[in-house]
């Protein structure tokens, strides 16, 4: 804070000041003995006014400590919620620091709450993606096993459906961790044609159905990436472009 400001924010003690010392001075020179001549009532008016200007600079300067702790953690931003405020010289540095790292320990609590649940949201999610797996490679036995005696339509379409709904499993799987992506990346260098081929293969049925031609154009290429996420996205591109038709 600046001296400037500091002052505006004490003006009421400079209009307090201003009004005593004028008081001071109607008391003296209004005295019938005529004690204090014009220039002495002068002299003490300075002197007043020199001491109390030591008195409120020192008192901006006692406090700069304050104000500079407060401007370091406003300086920090999203740091500072972990930045207890301790420096503390007065009753009403204590009071207000107090009221601070309060507001902090209750936002440390939220956080924790929050990750709490989170994290039995992610587990939750976990469990279910897993049990519904069962279920889902159960149908798809049945699917193969009974698909010559349907349809061909109708095979089809059990076919696309099927590969959707494990799509739509995939995906919420690998959503869930987005939160934990740095932990669950592990680069590597990787060819791209066969990452390619074997998502053609995971969605052969929606090409094949849908009289789909795919064509791998240009010379195999490597690069550095995970290869379950890029298998993910590839997965996610084509099969949306697939649905969309």
């Amino acid at each position: 804070m600046t001296f400037l400001k500091y002052t505006r924010d004490h003006y009421l003690d400079l209009l307090f000041f201003v009004v005593c010392l004028a008081l001071t001075n109607l008391i003296l020179w209004l005295q019938p003995q005529q004690l204090i001549t014009a220039s002495d009532l002068l002299y003490l008016d300075l002197l007043l006014c020199l001491f109390f200007g030591l008195y409120f600079t020192s008192t901006y300067w006692r406090k700069q400590h304050w104000y500079r702790e407060i401007q370091l953690r406003r300086a920090a931003q999203a740091d500072s919620l972990n930045w207890r405020l301790d420096q503390t010289k007065t009753y009403a540095e204590q009071y207000t620091a107090t009221y601070i790292n309060q507001l902090l320990d209750y936002h440390q609590q939220s956080l924790e709450k929050l990750h709490q649940q989170n994290q039995d949201q992610k587990e939750f999610i976990a469990g279910w993606v897993h049990d519904i797996k069962v279920p889902l490679a159960a149908l798809q036995m049945l699917n193969e096993t009974y698909r010559e005696h349907l349809p061909e339509k109708t095979a089809y379409q059990m076919t696309d459906e099927l590969t959707r709904i494990n799509h739509y499993v995939e995906q919420v799987l690998y959503y869930s961790r987005l939160d934990a992506f740095s932990q669950d990346y592990l680069i590597q260098e990787y060819a791209l044609t066969p990452l390619i081929k074997q998502v053609i293969r995971e969605n052969a049925a929606y090409f094949l159905h849908k009289k789909i031609h795919f064509e791998l154009l240009g010379a195999d290429e490597t690069v550095l990436t995970d290869e379950k996420w890029l298998v993910f996205i590839l997965n996610q591109i084509i099969a949306n472009s697939l649905y969309r038709r």
